[in-house]
């Protein structure tokens, strides 16, 4: 099975049957992204008709995307890799497909469609990350909800975004709510994606919310897994936009990924 780590008000694990199990990232992957090779990576958006990304500049002028990019560089610079980071900005780097009138999507359906979208693999030298805006909500095997923001499917580096979950954290696509909620949903997957919070990279000092998977027990984190669900993460999203502060991770998420030996 697939297990997947969800930006909503529960975990969900949804396993297609006959899929082998991934219970995190990968060390291949993890040793790739921190290795001495690695000098490139690379964000693949694309996007559902109708469930277009939040993109070009926010009220600040500051590039909307701009906070992922400085998340995941956080991430590099404390580790003192030099990699150059490719991160798209506005919808014209983006690449738009069309509408799939999908109620719902399952964990095997996500998997099959990102990996249908002509990504390269990640080598020594450059990783590649998938990340997906689909309409529809996402489908845990026994019901659909909208609760889920977005999934980060262990053992790959293919995110999954609900579009129609994220709307639902503000009054419209020009909250500047909305948008930073995607962004904060976007760091936190990309979290999983890269092994933080024991999925894959070990804690150094103890601060694994093991009841609620690889989740971050320090509520300032973006890690958090409180930090998940709709109310909660507009609480966070609040103290970022009060504090001004462009770094999600948690110093202990920091420090875990310092420490990582490939």
């Amino acid at each position: 099975m697939l297990t997947l780590f969800s930006c909503g008000k529960t975990d969900v694990i949804a396993p297609p049957p006959g899929i082998e199990i991934n219970k995190s990232q990968t060390a291949e992957n993890l040793n790739k992204f921190y290795g001495t090779e690695m000098k490139n990576l690379y964000i693949r958006v694309f996007y559902e008709t109708g469930a277009e990304p939040y993109a070009g500049n926010n009220s600040r002028d500051q590039p909307v995307w701009g906070l992922l990019e400085q998340n995941i560089k956080q991430v590099f610079e404390t580790r003192n890799q030099t990699v150059t980071f490719h991160v798209p900005k506005n919808l014209s780097e983006m690449s738009e497909f069309p509408a799939q009138n999908k109620v719902g999507w399952r964990t095997s359906e996500l998997v099959q469609f990102a990996e249908g979208l002509g990504v390269p693999p990640s080598t020594n030298e450059t990783a590649y990350f998938t990340i997906v805006f689909v309409k529809g909500g996402f489908d845990t095997g026994q019901d659909i909800t909208n609760s889920v923001l977005g999934v980060s499917i262990a053992g790959t580096t293919i995110i999954a975004i609900f579009k129609d979950a994220i709307r639902l954290l503000g009054p419209s696509d020009q909250s500047l709510t909305v948008k930073f909620g995607e962004q904060a949903t976007l760091v936190h997957e990309m979290g999983h994606a890269l092994g933080i919070v024991a999925n894959g990279v070990n804690v150094v000092e103890d601060h694994h919310d093991e009841d609620h998977g690889s989740h971050c027990s320090n509520s300032s984190c973006v890690m958090y897994w409180m930090n998940e669900g709709n109310k909660d993460l507009l609480e966070f999203i609040q103290g970022i936009v009060q504090n001004g502060n462009a770094t999600l991770y948690g110093q202990q998420c920091l420090d875990d990924i310092k420490a990582y030996n490939p």
